[in-house]
């Protein structure tokens, strides 16, 4: 057997799988957050998923990218993983064309999270200064308590 011309060697075939898991709860249940974990968890190269709204149902469109055993195992992780949460009535599946590259989906998922968290961050921040003042001021009436004390013992 002689060594192969690099020209010889063929790439191993990638699959592309667009799923929809529908129901009345699947929003808001941290789903996305589930399925990026077994996207990663599976080294998927390709992986999207994004909510959406039908006119009496909530679905989750998750798009994936990988060698087919990648794909098979994450077809099978959807079906036999939800949150505690939700509620699904259907899971399908179809070919897709396009996927982004996981990487990506994560960058846009932290900034989407970023964009959320941090108003309630602000929010937080101000409604705990009276708390943070009402300590200043207890540790004055304990000084002053402490001191009125001293006065009247003999």
């Amino acid at each position: 057997m002689g060594i192969m011309d690099r020209h010889e060697i063929t790439a191993i075939p990638s699959m592309k799988l667009r799923i929809t898991i529908t129901g009345p709860m699947v929003h808001d249940v941290s789903y996305r957050y589930l399925l990026l974990g077994g996207a990663m968890g599976l080294r998927l190269p390709g992986f999207y998923a994004n909510n959406l709204m039908e006119p009496r149902e909530q679905m989750v469109e998750i798009l994936i990218e990988g060698r087919e055993p990648q794909v098979k195992a994450f077809v099978d992780f959807v079906h036999n993983n939800k949150p505690a949460n939700a509620r699904i009535s259907d899971i399908t599946t179809s070919d897709e064309d396009d996927v982004p590259r996981r990487s990506e989906y994560t960058q846009d998922l932290t900034a989407l999270q970023m964009l959320k968290v941090i108003p309630t961050i602000l929010k937080i921040e101000e409604n705990t200064k009276p708390i943070s003042q009402m300590a200043k001021n207890t540790n004055q009436i304990l000084e002053e308590a402490k001191g009125l004390r001293q006065e009247i013992q003999p």
